[in-house]
Order: structure tokens, then sequence, then C-alpha cells
């Protein structure tokens, strides 16, 4: 959450309240909360089939003029490699260089031009992916996966129900690489809006593999 050109620290309040085992689930919440009196609260439960959801909600102190708010999800560089959008049509090849900038190769673009500009070190975003034949303003997509032949993340939602979209200025998702540092950006709140109400929304992430390989 940034406010004023500077990041919000969520550092105080009761952090981790501890987690619930049951049959086929596991839950647990955190809250947070920042000098200024926000808080930041996450519901989350994993299915036995490592789909993990989330539920976060951020209650201001007051009004709150965000500048933005982005979800950051980082990777670890040697696992960036391959990602996809969930559809058979795009796929995309991603490789840092020596001097610590990534570059990807276009596997499959599913008639995207690859030469279109991105923000500072982001390698794709939104704008790149397969939108259908009748795409939504935001091009809002749901299903991005990185990874590589062993492992990887996907991230997904239901719907963009809390977001904010600036459309043609900042896309909603976004894949950013610089040297080590690599994650995916996505802008939940992409324009300065004042936040009067809890702000609320909902995501899931799906590690590959979820399980273990049988020994045998």
């Amino acid at each position: 959450v940034v406010a004023g050109g500077k990041a919000i620290e969520f550092s105080g309040g009761p952090g981790l309240k501890g987690i619930k085992n049951q049959e086929t689930t596991a839950s647990w919440s955190a809250e947070r909360l920042s000098p200024e009196g926000h808080r930041l609260s996450v519901e989350a439960s994993m299915e036995y089939d490592g789909v993990t959801g989330f539920d976060v909600v951020l209650t201001p102190q007051g009004k709150l003029k965000a500048d933005c708010i982005e979800l950051r999800i980082p990777y670890r560089p040697e696992v960036a490699r391959l990602a996809h959008q969930g559809w058979s049509l795009w796929f995309v090849g991603l490789e840092p260089e020596k001097d610590g900038k990534w570059v990807t190769h276009h596997i499959n673009w599913s008639g995207v031009k690859p030469d279109r500009k991105h923000r500072e070190d982001v390698l794709f975003d939104s704008e790149d992916l397969f939108a259908g034949l009748f795409p939504p303003p935001s091009r809002f997509h749901y299903s991005p996966y990185v990874g590589n032949y062993h492992r990887g993340l996907s991230w997904f939602v239901e719907n963009d129900r809390g977001w904010v979209h600036d459309p043609g200025k900042a896309p909603a998702m976004e894949f950013v690489a610089k040297g080590d540092d690599v994650f995916l950006r996505l802008n939940v709140v992409a324009k300065p809006t004042e936040i009067a109400q809890p702000l609320a929304f909902r995501f899931f992430l799906l590690a590959n593999p979820c399980k273990p390989l049988p020994s045998d």
C-alpha cells in the first residue's frame, strides 16, 4: 500500500493467529496494523489438492488516500523459466542474461505482438495474454503460471471484485524480473483512490507439484 509516495508499513498487531487442521483442509489467519491505524487482515485456507485461497481485507483508519495497492508474489530466479496463461495458445520462455537483465523467448504468442513496450523491467503483462474474441477494457487475466520443468506457482481468481483498474496506463498483472528480484505484480488498486470503507479481494495460489510423487 503506497500513500503520499511512501509504502505503508504493517508491522504491528498480532500477526499469525494459528493454524486449524481439519480432515481435508487447513486454515489460518493473520492481522497487521500500521502506525496510522490501518488494519490488514488475511483469512486463508488450503484444500487437500493444494489449492490455497486468501481473503484479504484492508480496513482504513478514517479515509486513506492510496496512490496504489500492489500484491507481489516472489519467485526464485532458477524457477522462473517458463510461463503460460492457462490457455494452450500462449507460452513464453524466460531467461536471465549476464548483465542481470531478463529476456523472453516467444514460443507462442497467439497473434499478440511481442515488440510492444512494457513498463520498466516487465517481461510480460496482462495486455500480452490471450483475452478471447471479446476482451474486456481492463484486460484482466486470472490464471498466469510461472515455473520450470519441475515446479512452479499459479495465481488465479474468480473475479476482480475489489480491484480498481487504470486501463491503458497500468496493466492489471505484470511479471517483473531484474537480477535476482523476480515477482508477479498484481495492481489491485492501479490509480490514486480514496478508501473510506474496507477494501476486500480474494485470490488463490496453486503450487506444482502440490504433493510429493509416490516412490513407485
